[in-house]
């Protein structure tokens, strides 16, 4: 009986620290700036699933699409095909 009392106090110690190692990876990580490749997407711009004003499973007129895209991306980084 004490061995497996040592043992399970073993393991909820290694259990603490690994999740206090993910926490503070966790924490560290959300302190970073945004880099420079994940900003080119703007993300920021409206709450997900929207990107650029476009949301998923609703009908957009092409031209606002397009408008949307290139207001986003002035050099055409992009092919829109119909």
């Amino acid at each position: 009986m004490l061995i497996m009392r040592r043992l399970l106090i073993i393991l909820l110690v290694i259990f603490i620290l690994f999740a206090a190692s993910v926490s503070m990876v966790v924490l560290a990580a959300r302190t970073q700036p945004v880099s420079d490749h994940l900003a080119l997407l703007h993300l920021n711009q409206c709450a997900p699933p929207c990107w650029l004003g476009i949301k998923p499973g609703q009908i957009a007129r092409p031209g606002v699409v397009e408008a949307a895209l290139k207001s986003a991306y002035p050099a055409p980084i992009y092919a829109i095909v119909r």
